[in-house]
Order: structure tokens, then sequence, then C-alpha cells
């Protein structure tokens, strides 16, 4: 079966995901929405996050366990309902699990959506004026 049949019918049958795992308990994954994604990066935005080569190098640069295990609650659940839960989990469980859920977007889709909200964000203040 090739890749694109393959992830269509994972797809179909609810089986693409990814389980992460944090202060051992799984959780389930599913591949973000753009309302998951806006969601984590909510909770990352008010953070100094430096650039970097990979997720995981740039979640690396904070030592905020908190608001990356509210960031992956989101993620999960798209709710804040997990965060103490994933807090109790170490650093590296919770950064290893965000990175995990972040990489289930791939880069094409991320510079698509990020090309769609640079046009809506234009549109929007085209409109203001």
């Amino acid at each position: 079966m090739n890749q694109a049949a393959k992830l269509v019918s994972s797809a179909i049958v609810g089986a693409d995901f990814q389980l992460v795992e944090v202060n051992g308990k799984m959780y389930p994954v599913k591949p973000p929405t753009i309302n998951r994604v806006a969601g984590a990066v909510a909770c990352l935005s008010g953070l100094a996050l430096n650039d970097g080569a990979t997720i995981k190098d740039i979640l690396l640069v904070q030592e905020n366990a908190r608001e990356y295990a509210r960031a992956l609650s989101f993620m999960i659940q798209e709710n804040y309902e997990l965060t103490d839960e994933l807090a109790k989990g170490t650093y590296d469980e919770v950064v290893d699990a965000l990175e995990a859920a972040f990489n289930m977007v791939s880069a094409r889709s991320f510079s698509i959506a990020a090309s769609l909200t640079k046009s809506a964000s234009a549109l929007v203040a085209r409109s203001l004026r």
C-alpha cells in the first residue's frame, strides 16, 4: 500500500494518532487541527523562546514545564483539563511529548496554514482602514 493510501485509511478508521508517555501514563495525540495548534502556541507565546533547528531545540531554552504541560493538554484534548496531571511528569517527558505533537503537523501543511493566516490578517487590516 502506498503512503498516501495508508494515511487516508488510517484517518478514516481513527488510527492516525501517536501515543506519548508522561508520568507513566500514555496519552493519544491526534493530528492537530488549526485550533489545537493555535491554542498550544497561545500557551507558549508569553515565553521567551529562541530560534532553534528543531521544535525540541526551541522548547529546551525555557524550563517552564507548567506552560508546556498546558500546551500539551490543549494538543491532546483541546482544553486545559490535563495540565495539572501532565505537569507531574518530568520536564523531558513533557518536552518530548509536546515535540511529538507538533511534529504531527507536516512542514507543507504548516507553511500553507501560515500563508493563509498572513493573507487573512492582511484582509482584516485592509477592511479596518
